[in-house]
């Protein structure tokens, strides 16, 4: 996910990129307006979400708490379950989610599911 103000400089951009072109096919060409539009607008676009994908993070910025991010995790990502289950239980969900954190953040694993990210865990 992509903050919200690079999502709208990139609409804005891949727009005004389209425009752009547009009015200068229409000058040069008068031709090729909408297509024009169109086509550099997607390319800009592209090449837009192509340069911005380190800013992307995976969890949503709301995840306050570890059972936030257990909940997001069993409800967003539950193609990470083991083809022998059916479904993830609450307990393998939760030592997944506590791993995962364990290992990003170098802390201890002996943090509570109400741990708050940046007052208990330290993260700001």
């Amino acid at each position: 996910m992509r903050p919200n103000w690079l999502k709208a400089l990139l609409l804005g951009g891949s727009v005004l990129a389209g425009l752009a072109a547009a009015i200068a096919s229409i000058h040069a060409f008068n031709t090729l307006g909408l297509w024009g539009f169109m086509g550099v607008a997607i390319l800009a676009g592209v090449i837009g979400i192509r340069l911005t994908k380190p800013m992307c993070t995976e969890f949503p910025r709301q995840l306050q708490t570890i059972g936030d991010l257990s909940r997001w995790v069993m409800t967003h990502k539950s193609d990470l379950a083991n083809a022998v289950t059916s479904g993830w239980t609450r307990d393998q969900v939760v030592a997944r989610v506590r791993e995962i954190i364990v290992e990003q953040l170098g802390c201890k694993p002996d943090f509570s599911e109400d741990a708050h990210f940046v007052e208990d865990l330290g993260l700001d």
